[in-house]
């Protein structure tokens, strides 16, 4: 596989490439792109063949689940049970931006993302490339950091180029990314809070948030 690298400016993404970016999606193929926080590897989330060559190519266990993005906080009640208030509270506090919630999830994800797990981990990144990607491909998408598994996150083209040239359909350069280190991961199943993983929003900041 040939891999092609498109410049893209982050403030004013060009549709037409986005456009290319959300044909090689639909068609199960892969893309990478910058994110608020590192590049992230992306494919269409309702695609279980797709999903299952990600792991592949990042040669991520299969036992470790994935988390979906969405384009804005109303398509969250599609892909989750019942959303807690807490995570409502969250979610408009902080997204979109670098924060992850885990919530039970929805029969509209296919086991494979999830590790069989019957929780999700939902984002909505504040990265105009995403936002319009999503909304252009009409469906959720996966987007763990774009490396292999157990390396560096990418904050650069380059850098997720050394570790995918060859193997992803599209690279999207977009300079580097803002905050450069991985959103905050916050569990939110059984009317409990938990910390799964401290990133760009610290630990006060959730729990000030939902006193």
């Amino acid at each position: 596989m040939q891999t092609q690298l498109i410049k893209i400016n982050p403030n004013r993404p060009a549709v037409s490439t986005l456009k290319k970016a959300a044909a090689i999606i639909k068609k199960g193929g892969l893309v990478v792109l910058p994110t608020d926080t590192v590049y992230g590897l992306v494919c269409d989330a309702t695609n279980p063949e797709a999903v299952r060559k990600l792991f592949q190519i990042k040669k991520r266990p299969l036992s470790q689940p994935l988390s979906i993005a969405l384009s804005d906080l109303l398509h969250i009640y599609k892909y989750v049970e019942n959303l807690p208030n807490l995570a409502e509270v969250l979610a408009k506090k902080f997204l979109p931006g670098p924060l992850t919630l885990v919530i039970n999830k929805s029969k509209l994800i296919p086991d494979v993302v999830t590790a069989g797990r019957d929780d999700i981990g939902i984002r909505i990144p504040d990265s105009k490339i995403v936002l319009m990607l999503i909304k252009l491909t009409r469906r959720p998408i996966v987007i763990p950091s774009a490396n292999i598994h157990n390396r560096p996150s990418p904050t650069t083209a380059q850098q997720a180029l050394k570790d995918l040239n060859g193997k992803v359909d599209l690279i999207l350069d977009g300079g580097k990314t803002k905050y450069g280190i991985e959103s905050t991961v916050v569990s939110l199943t059984n009317n409990e809070i938990k910390i799964l993983r401290e990133g760009e929003i610290s630990t006060e900041e959730i729990f000030s948030c939902v006193k």
